[in-house]
């Protein structure tokens, strides 16, 4: 199970749905997410990240996420309790600037000083939550998962 949020907020794992959204995936899904950084997508429009391939349609919009320092990022919760996830939130950490959200090295960081369950850390381009896509395949499983702020625009019916 994921939480898709506000990680440096904790706002990734709340009953509120507009505060994070979890997902079940696979251990194959997982695996991606640990061992891949998304693609990094930006232009004047805003950016996304795109976690496992770049499907050209049948994304499916799961909700969309608040933001309150235009933060963004996925974390393991599959064994987290709400204790955990609350201490992440407010991890002395995330006082420091950090520098090149959605890096390796900004990565390596965070989940040093912070938690190994935090699987991804990125930045909104405007500030803004997050709109959270998933692509489905043939077994109803998720295969890839787009965190898009403003990059895409995606018709109702994707």
């Amino acid at each position: 199970m994921i939480a898709v949020g506000e990680v440096q907020s904790g706002l990734f794992f709340s009953s509120r749905k507009s505060f994070g959204i979890s997902l079940p995936v696979t251990s194959e899904f997982m695996n991606l997410l640990r061992s891949k950084l998304p693609n990094d997508l930006r232009d004047s429009a805003g950016n996304a990240y795109v976690f496992g391939r770049l499907f050209d349609s049948g994304y499916h919009h799961i909700g969309t996420h608040q933001s309150d320092i235009g933060g963004t990022g996925v974390v393991d919760v599959t064994k987290m309790t709400k204790k955990q996830a609350r201490e992440i939130g407010q991890h002395e950490y995330w006082d420091k600037e950090i520098k090149n959200y959605g890096s390796k090295k900004a990565m390596d960081q965070v989940q040093s000083h912070v938690s190994k369950d935090i699987l991804f850390i990125g930045s909104n381009k405007f500030g803004l939550g997050s709109e959270v896509y998933v692509h489905y395949n043939a077994k109803h499983q998720i295969d890839g998962l787009i965190l898009n702020a403003g990059y895409f625009d995606f018709d109702d019916d994707e």
